[in-house]
């Protein structure tokens, strides 16, 4: 099967799974956790179907599965502690709006994963530059885009982390303030930033072997996710509601007017 397909198939099935959960049960417990879980199984299903091979696609792999684990034991701890997601108390009782939700979630991990299927394809097909994907020589423009694809990757994933786990621990002590501490201290949504990092480093890893059309397809995905975050469900949805929540609060007004959204100095 293709590994294109694999990856539809696998975040078509878990999320369709987790919407039957979140309508019938009315729950949100797991549906940040399926998100992260999407990614990893899709990954590496896709893996060990095509019939595991290393190198490239191995770095990869690695790079899926360890943003899956991080990302998706925080979200669930979280959710444990909230019990609830507010920005599904409309959605939750509509199937309709609710399907809509999962299917953008189904979409998005298909989408922003599609460099790891497109690597595991031309891998297979022995169409990458070396039979492994991984670079003769570290001087050469596909030696410079893999190692500074994971060092991108590795900023993302370290300030993703660090932003998560200071607000987490900010927030069990003052709910009802607005937090800017830590690496908040200078950007509103520094969590952000480091997810479109991470992506960003994951597509230059895996164009470091790629060429043509797939080359330009790797790209789809951390734009899809940047779009996502910039301008559909991620900044709008939060500032919206910090506006309504905080948006009195002088300090609050000082905050946004000194800090910036997800990158220093710039925006």
């Amino acid at each position: 099967m293709h590994p294109l397909l694999v990856t539809a198939l696998a975040s078509v099935v878990l999320n369709a799974a987790g919407f039957l959960n979140g309508f019938l049960r009315q729950t949100d417990k797991l549906t940040d956790l399926l998100y992260s879980v999407s990614f990893a199984a899709a990954a590496a299903l896709a893996w060990w179907l095509i019939g595991q091979p290393g190198g490239l696609s191995a770095v990869l792999l690695a790079m899926v599965l360890s943003w899956s684990l991080r990302l998706g034991g925080y979200l669930f701890r979280r959710i444990l502690h909230m019990d609830s997601d507010a920005r599904f108390d409309d959605m939750r009782p509509n199937p309709w709006r609710l399907a809509g939700f999962w299917t953008l979630q189904t979409v998005t991990v298909w989408v922003v994963l599609l460099p790891f299927p497109l690597v595991l394809w031309q891998q297979e097909a022995g169409l990458l530059h070396t039979p492994d994907g991984i670079p003769d020589t570290w001087s050469s423009i596909h030696g410079v885009l893999l190692l500074g694809g994971i060092v991108v990757w590795l900023l993302g994933l370290w300030l993703e982390a660090v932003a998560d786990a200071q607000k987490f621990r900010f927030k069990k002590e003052h709910p009802d303030r607005f937090m800017q501490q830590g690496v908040w201290s200078r950007l509103r949504h520094p969590n952000y930033t480091g997810e479109i990092l991470a992506w960003i480093g994951f597509a230059t890893t895996a164009a470091s072997a790629l060429s043509g059309w797939p080359l330009a397809l790797a790209w789809i995905g951390p734009v899809w996710i940047a779009v996502l975050l910039i301008k559909v469900s991620g900044i709008p949805l939060l500032e919206r509601s910090h506006a309504k929540r905080y948006g009195d609060d002088p300090a609050f007004q000082a905050y946004v007017a000194k800090s910036d959204r997800l990158i220093p100095g710039l925006w």
